[in-house]
């Protein structure tokens, strides 16, 4: 990952439904269970130096036409 494209200070919004959702207003909040969280974790574990800020706004249920 040596050429990650998050520069530092940036903001990574997830949108989408169930899938970016997963659980993120519950006991997993606030990004959820799924791929969203797994990537932050990633991301925060190898540029900690980097203050990025993830913001989770998938909402389960809804569609493009949503």
């Amino acid at each position: 990952m040596s050429d990650f494209w998050i520069e530092d200070g940036e903001t990574m919004l997830f949108i989408g439904d169930s899938i970016t959702d997963c659980g993120r207003r519950g006991g997993d909040a606030p990004f959820g269970s799924g791929y969203v969280r797994f990537f932050t974790e990633l991301a925060t574990a190898e540029y900690p130096e980097r203050n990025i800020r993830f913001i989770n706004k998938g909402i389960g249920g809804n569609r493009v036409t949503n």
